[in-house]
């Protein structure tokens, strides 16, 4: 009875007005501004989130809260007195419904990680605007498998769970913005970086973004915002050439100048990996030798991939069906899309286990588009649920699995499994057939 009133109250002050994006905007910032003040320790600001008021409600694993004193004080008690420890916070599938002008429903996945009391589930909050000001006065959490908010934070979606037995790095390639045969439009771009840093703050991953330096000289803001989501950066050369089209030499000029431009980006510090354009890392010996004699020069180690999507594909025919107004064929490259980054995980799975017995860190490689923009934060999900934790590109290249040696020739890209697995065959003697006399003669 005590919401129903909240809400009459806040949606009857001003009938005239309708919720709209800036609304839906400014109702996420609340729970990116807690998920951001809970991550430092700071329980004082996380609180601010919520009206300061004893009708505010907190339900939670049976239980039921009133007040904005006693959530604070069990916030206090379970995360921060004694030897408690307040961990990581992050949120996924966040979903923002207006229920007038000045009231909203923000549901989503919360996890929490780094502390005794991790665990992770959903949320749903109801949030009104008193004097120009959003905060939550309902908070209703289901946790799996710890009690969570109420008593563990309230608005909190998604780190890795506590029993995640997967670890995989997510890597973005062709940033700022990667273009496939027509440039979208300056919006669009902006739309595709603004969606993809969203739902990389809101699942709290760590993210290592490949960049096209030649691609920054359009629009330099693009890759501001893209440092300002607080990801890694590595080369992926200047323009993306491919080394069978442009010849060694200006191959190496291109990965050159990427790797100084993004350099002066950056700063000094920061250790700038390096990712072959199409994967190719090049196919006869003495380019090899060369690009191998400039990346130990430039101190750039190579990040490979083993989860390889191609969701450039996908993504170009989505793009070229959404120009032509096509929206039945954008759909189907969409939803085809999200089965391929299933089936192209079971494989990597698959092939790890096939090579070691056990599966090292993933590596997954995405690229800078617009499906991944609208279509990230359910992969993720899908990720979890499959029981994968994320870690950074460092974190998983420290596996020994990655400084094996790769002995495969392919004028093609192909992820490191697949490497890895040609190059124990080549190491063993062992054909690709194994009984060639098998093999049917060509009619």
């Amino acid at each position: 009875m005590v919401l129903v009133v909240l809400l009459l109250t806040a949606t009857s002050a001003c009938s005239e007005r309708s919720f709209g994006p800036a609304d839906a905007d400014a109702v996420r910032a609340v729970l990116d501004r807690q998920r951001d003040a809970w991550n430092r320790g700071d329980l004082a600001a996380f609180m601010e989130g919520y009206h300061q008021a004893p009708e505010i409600v907190f339900t939670s694993s049976a239980k039921i809260r009133r007040g904005w004193e006693e959530a604070m004080a069990a916030y206090q008690r379970r995360y921060v007195d004694g030897d408690a420890k307040m961990g990581t916070l992050s949120f996924t599938d966040v979903e923002i419904t207006g229920l007038g002008p000045d009231a909203a429903l923000a549901m989503g996945r919360f996890e929490l990680r780094d502390t005794p009391q991790a665990g992770w589930g959903i949320f749903s909050l109801v949030l009104t605007r008193r004097d120009g000001r959003w905060g939550i006065v309902h908070d209703h959490s289901s946790g799996a498998p710890e009690e969570t908010p109420a008593q563990a934070p309230a608005a909190a979606p998604s780190p890795e769970p506590a029993t995640a037995s997967r670890r995989v790095a997510v890597t973005i390639d062709d940033l700022p913005v990667a273009a496939y045969g027509s440039h979208p439009s300056d919006e669009a771009r902006r739309e595709v970086v603004k969606g993809l840093c969203t739902a990389i703050r809101e699942a709290g991953i760590p993210v290592t973004g490949f960049v096209n330096m030649s691609n920054h000289e359009r629009d330099p803001s693009l890759m501001q915002a893209w440092i300002d989501c607080g990801i890694a950066l590595g080369n992926h050369t200047w323009s993306h050439p491919h080394l069978q089209e442009i010849g060694l030499d200006a191959y190496l000029e291109d990965l050159r100048r990427g790797h100084e431009a993004l350099r002066e980006l950056v700063g000094d510090e920061q250790p700038i990996p390096f990712r072959y354009p199409y994967l190719h890392r090049g196919f006869d010996p003495d380019s090899r030798r060369a690009i191998t004699g400039l990346l130990e020069e430039l101190d750039s180690r190579v990040a490979p991939v083993t989860i390889d999507t191609w969701d450039w594909l996908y993504a170009a025919g989505h793009q070229r069906a959404t120009t032509e107004g096509d929206a039945a064929a954008a759909e189907r490259y969409r939803s085809s899309w999200m089965w391929n980054l299933q089936e192209a995980t079971l494989e990597a799975e698959h092939l790890a286990r096939e090579l070691f017995g056990r599966e090292p860190p993933q590596i997954l490689l995405l690229h800078a588009n617009a499906l991944g923009s609208r279509d990230l934060p359910a992969f993720l999900s899908w990720l979890r649920r499959r029981g994968y934790a994320f870690v950074t590109l460092d974190e998983a290249l420290a596996d020994e699995a990655y400084a094996l040696p790769d002995e495969s020739w392919s004028p093609t890209g192909d992820s490191w499994w697949l490497r890895l697995r040609r190059s124990r065959s080549l190491a063993h003697g062992t054909p690709p057939f194994h009984d060639l006399d098998a093999i049917p003669a060509s009619p």
